[in-house]
């Protein structure tokens, strides 16, 4: 991830405070994930989001690189509970292992 990362900050051009401030993380963050001290943040799905990136694809190179548009974002609205219980039944395993997966890196 910390090689992803900072490829994808310098193609911007941007310096680690530029990306910290974007991301609103502090910059001892980006310098933790570019480095490989820290593995992860609870931050990532900031950091993705103003680099428009996949948060899969930025923490573990896997997936699409770029980020999905807001049309192509599944789960986006449900009439009520049981409708989102009904789409979700519909996704593959992998599909809910993913949502999952964010649903607790939004809850830290």
């Amino acid at each position: 991830m910390a090689t992803r990362l900072q490829a994808e900050r310098k193609k911007r051009n941007w310096t680690q405070r530029d990306l910290a401030r974007k991301a609103g993380v502090g910059p001892t963050t980006i310098a933790s994930l570019e480095s490989g001290r820290s593995q992860t943040s609870r931050k990532l799905v900031d950091i993705a989001r103003v680099l428009h990136l996949n948060p899969t694809w930025l923490e573990t190179g896997k997936g699409p690189r770029p980020a999905l548009s807001e049309c192509e974002i599944p789960y986006l609205a449900a009439a009520s509970p049981e409708h989102l219980a009904q789409l979700l039944a519909e996704k593959s395993d992998e599909e809910l292992i993913e949502l999952f997966r964010l649903f607790l890196t939004f809850r830290r």
